[in-house]
C-alpha cells in the first residue's frame, strides 16, 4: 500500500433542493446543470483502491450530502472491503432532507457533521422561503444533535447582509438549538462585504461576537464554541509568513466532480469551468480515463500555478495587512463579481484601516495559545 493519506473532496451528486440567493455554485456559470449528474461510488473505490492508497479522508460539501447519502456510505463500505483505511467523513448538509445514514456512518468512523443553518427563521426567510420548510429543518437539526451526541456536529453560518446585524441572535438561536460549535464564515470570502462598503462592518461586529463567545466560554459560563473569523485572524497575529506547498508524495488532496474529472480543489474546478485556458493544468484527469498515478503525475504541472496563488496571499498581506481568503476562492469570486483581485483588495483596505483599532482592542487581549486552546479544535 501507498504510505500516504489522501484527502478525497467529492461532489457526489449536482442537486440540492434548496435554492440559496448567496450559494456561489448556483451563481457560477457552468457549475451546475440540470442534469442531475452522478458519481458513481464504485468506480471510484475502485479508482482508489487500484492505486494501494492506504488512508483517506472524505469531504462531501457540494449539491445536497443528504441526497447522496447512501451513495457515499457506499463508497465508504467498497473501500474497506479493498483494504482502504477511511480515517474519517466529513459532511457539509442543509439539514433538508433528513437522511439516517449519517447518524450510521458515525456509529462507524469519525463523522464531522457541519449544518448550514443562517439563524431563526426572521432572519433566514430569504434563504428558506417557507416557515414549514424552516421548521421541518429544525426538526432534523434536532435530530440529528440527538442520534449523533457524541460525534463532531457544528454549525456552519454563512454571514450575509441579512445576518450581520443580528449575530448575537444567530448565536442565541444556536444554542438554543443545542449546536456545541459553530463557525461563521462571510458570504464569498467577504467580496460581497467588500462590493458593498461594509466589509469594516463584518470584521468589527464579527470581533465583538467572538470576544463574546470567547468571553463566556473561558469564565465557565457557555461550552458553546466558535473559533476567529476569516479576515480576523490575519489582522490579530500579523505574523502571515511564506507558505509551503505540501508534498504530494506524503498527503496530497484532490476534488472529484460528479462527471468524474479530477481537480486540486473545488476554486480550481471553478476556476477552470470560467477559463479553460489557462487554468487548464487545473484538469488533472478524469478517474473513467486516466489513473491515479497519471492523476498524480500531473500534479506537478498544477504545483506552479498552486504555489503562485501561494505566494500571491503573502503579497497581499505584506501589502494589505490582511488577508480575504484562500487566493483560489478570491480569484473565483472576482470573475463571479466582474472585478479584479487588486480592486478587492483595493477597496477593502480603507475599509479594514478605519476599524482595526477598534478590532485589534477587541481581540489583542487573548493569547494565540488561548484561540488554539478554544479554537477549531476540530
Amino acid at each position: 500500500m501507498r504510505d500516504f493519506s489522501l484527502a478525497l473532496d467529492v461532489y457526489l451528486k449536482d442537486a440540492c433542493p434548496l435554492r440559496c440567493k448567496y450559494c456561489y455554485l448556483r451563481r457560477h456559470p457552468h457549475a451546475l446543470t440540470d442534469s442531475n449528474r452522478n458519481l458513481s461510488p464504485s468506480v471510484l473505490a475502485r479508482w482508489i483502491a487500484d492505486a494501494s492508497i492506504s488512508k483517506v479522508y472524505i469531504n462531501v460539501r457540494y449539491g445536497e450530502p443528504a441526497l447522496s447519502a447512501r451513495g457515499l456510505y457506499s463508497l465508504i463500505q467498497r473501500l474497506r472491503l479493498y483494504g482502504v483505511d477511511v480515517l474519517s467523513a466529513n459532511v457539509v448538509t442543509s439539514a433538508f432532507p433528513y437522511s439516517p445514514v449519517f447518524p450510521l456512518l458515525s456509529t462507524l468512523l469519525t463523522t464531522r457533521l457541519q449544518i448550514s443553518v443562517d439563524g431563526p427563521y426572521h432572519v433566514n426567510r430569504f434563504r428558506v422561503q417557507s416557515p414549514k420548510l424552516h421548521s421541518r429543518i429544525e426538526e432534523n437539526i434536532r435530530k440529528y444533535l440527538a442520534h449523533m451526541r457524541d460525534s463532531k456536529i457544528s454549525a456552519a453560518v454563512t454571514v450575509t447582509d441579512l445576518n450581520l446585524n443580528r449575530l448575537q441572535d444567530v448565536r442565541q438561536y444556536l444554542e438554543g438549538l443545542g449546536f456545541p460549535r459553530a463557525m461563521f464564515s462571510p458570504v464569498d470570502d467577504g467580496v460581497s462585504f467588500v462590493l458593498s462598503g461594509r466589509y469594516g462592518d463584518y470584521l468589527l461586529q464579527s470581533a465583538e461576537l467572538f470576544a463574546d463567545v470567547f468571553s463566556r466560554w473561558e469564565r465557565g459560563e457557555s461550552t458553546f464554541q466558535a473559533p476567529i473569523m476569516a479576515g480576523l485572524n490575519s489582522l490579530l497575529y500579523g505574523n502571515y509568513s511564506e507558505p509551503e506547498i505540501c508534498n504530494p508524495i506524503r498527503r496530497t488532496s484532490v476534488f472529484v466532480a460528479p462527471d468524474g474529472r479530477v481537480f486540486p480543489c473545488i476554486h480550481a474546478y471553478l476556476l477552470y469551468l470560467l477559463d479553460p485556458d489557462n487554468y487548464s493544468s487545473f484538469l488533472l484527469g478524469s478517474i473513467h480515463l486516466d489513473s491515479f498515478e497519471d492523476v498524480f503525475d500531473r500534479f506537478a504541472d498544477a504545483a506552479d500555478l498552486i504555489r503562485e496563488f501561494r505566494y500571491m496571499e503573502v503579497e497581499r498581506f505584506s501589502e494589505y495587512g490582511i488577508l480575504l481568503g484562500c487566493e483560489f476562492a478570491l480569484h473565483d469570486f472576482a470573475q463571479l463579481h466582474n472585478v479584479s483581485t487588486d480592486y478587492i483588495y483595493q477597496r477593502a483596505s480603507p475599509q479594514v484601516e478605519k476599524v482595526r483599532p477598534a478590532v485589534l482592542d477587541l481581540l489583542s487581549t487573548f493569547s494565540k495559545d488561548e484561540l488554539l486552546r478554544f479554537g477549531w479544535q476540530y
